[in-house]
C-alpha cells in the first residue's frame, strides 16, 4: 500500500513539474508540417515534375527553369523538390545559393525542364508540354 501511495506521488509530482509547453509546441509544429504537406506551394508544380519523371529516365541530367531568379526566393524550394521527384536523375541546378548562376548547365544536360516560362532553344525539341511547363529534349 505504502508502495502504490509513493509511487502515485511520485507520478504526480513529476507530471507536476514537467514543462507542458513543449508538448504545446510539438502539437503546433505538427500541425504546421500537416498543413504544409496539403498544400502545395507551387500549384501544378508536382504534376510538371511527374511529366517529366514520366518522360525521362533514371541517369539522365536534367537542367531546372523555374520563374524564381533567386535562390532564397524559391529556386531552392524548386530545385529540391525536384531532385526529390526525379531522384535516379541528375538534376542540375542553374542557380546555386548566394544567387551564382551556373547557365553552362543547360547546354550541358541532356534536358531542359522549364516550369511556368520559356526559353529559345531552336536545337532543343519540345519532348512534352504540358502542367503549366515544357521539357526540351537533346539537342
Amino acid at each position: 500500500m505504502r508502495r502504490r501511495l509513493a509511487l502515485t506521488l511520485f507520478v504526480l509530482i513529476a507530471a507536476a513539474s514537467a514543462d507542458l509547453s513543449l508538448l504545446r509546441t510539438a502539437t503546433i509544429d505538427r500541425s504546421r508540417t500537416a498543413l504544409a504537406l496539403r498544400s502545395e506551394p507551387w500549384p501544378g508544380y508536382e504534376a510538371f515534375l511527374a511529366g517529366v519523371r514520366h518522360r525521362t529516365h533514371a541517369g539522365d541530367s536534367i537542367a531546372l527553369l523555374v520563374p524564381s531568379r533567386g535562390w532564397e526566393q524559391g529556386y531552392s524550394y524548386g530545385y529540391f523538390r525536384a531532385s526529390y521527384v526525379l531522384a535516379g536523375r541528375e538534376v542540375l541546378p542553374v542557380i546555386g545559393p548566394g544567387d551564382q548562376q551556373f547557365p553552362g548547365r543547360v547546354d550541358r544536360a541532356a534536358y531542359v525542364a522549364v516550369w511556368r516560362g520559356r526559353i529559345e532553344a531552336p536545337q532543343r525539341p519540345v519532348v512534352w508540354r504540358g502542367s503549366g511547363g515544357e521539357l526540351l529534349g537533346p539537342p
